[in-house]
């Protein structure tokens, strides 16, 4: 990643090579992280807490917003199931 970038990982916080993160920071070639947690429950003494680090548990995409888009999808597909249609995001 270029130097003084940011990295925001949407995905599984376990997905990103944590020795070669922590190697960056020590470079100062990345001023920040956030993500989901790489564990639950998080240690509030992992040495990752001492670098510009925003994190949270898995929970944190669970909003009001997300339900709603949730609970529409699912209703979608039960309405295209009745109408013999392939249900959205199967594949």
């Amino acid at each position: 990643m270029k130097k003084g970038s940011f990295l925001i990982n949407l995905s599984r916080g376990g997905i990103v090579d944590r020795a070669a993160l922590e190697n960056a920071w020590r470079q100062d070639r990345l001023p920040g992280r956030g993500s989901t947690c790489t564990g639950e429950p998080v240690d509030p003494n992992d040495p990752i807490f001492r670098y510009n680090v925003f994190t949270t548990p898995h929970i944190g995409g669970s909003t009001d917003v997300s339900i709603t888009g949730i609970v529409q999808v699912v209703a979608d597909n039960i309405r295209r199931v009745e109408d013999n249609k392939e249900p959205l995001y199967a594949k």
